[in-house]
């Protein structure tokens, strides 16, 4: 399949984003990928987030935005009530932050990656961020590890945050299966975990 036919689930928690949320879903609509679903998770906010979210469903033109509401128990609680939910299907998978920004080719370059690979592989894509402030000005970017990525090293240090994570299908199949046995502090850590030590491939 080429990779501009996959359906990607973009998975969003939400709470009290109001000041934020509007500019991330730009550059969610920026994505040089066409097709995208996006699901957000509202943990009850109370300051405009969610009439942000309904303003803009029509005008997505990737896919569609679903908006749920979130267990109210923290943001890894509210990414494990997505990783659950069976409604979400789609080929890959990737976690957001509501005052993220990306860059355009940022889920497309990732799917490029995974063409290489057999679609039964779990696979997770990850990367560097750059910290902004509230301008638009670099402060810096996050550590660049020299380890590559195994589950020796995913023991004892997380590579990613999880708004850099894009997962194939079969990765989050495995997530899925774990998430109904236990809850987790850290999705991105956790999926790191979980993906290595089952012999997935990280990047």
């Amino acid at each position: 399949m080429d990779k501009t036919d996959l359906r990607i689930a973009v998975l969003m928690a939400t709470k009290d984003g109001a000041a934020f949320i509007d500019e991330q879903l730009r550059s969610l609509l920026a994505q040089s990928h066409p097709l995208i679903d996006l699901w957000i998770s509202d943990d009850g906010s109370v300051d405009g987030t969610v009439a942000i979210i309904e303003a803009w469903k029509p005008r997505w033109t990737k896919g569609r935005i679903n908006l749920v509401e979130g267990p109210r128990q923290g943001f890894a609680a509210n990414f494990r009530s997505m990783i659950l939910d069976p409604r979400i299907d789609a080929d890959c998978y990737a976690f957001s932050d509501q005052d993220d920004v990306w860059e355009p080719d940022r889920l497309e370059s990732a799917l490029g990656w995974m063409q290489s690979f057999d679609a039964a592989q779990p696979l997770m894509s990850c990367s560097r961020t750059a910290t902004m402030t509230e301008t638009g000005s670099l402060v810096g970017h996050s550590p660049l590890f020299s380890r590559p990525p195994s589950f020796r090293n995913a023991l004892v240090q997380s590579i990613a945050g999880g708004n850099t994570i894009l997962l194939n299908r079969a990765a989050r199949d495995l997530l899925a299966r774990a998430s109904t046995r236990t809850g987790f502090v850290s999705h991105d850590w956790w999926a790191y975990l979980i993906v290595t030590g089952a012999g997935g491939v990280v990047r």
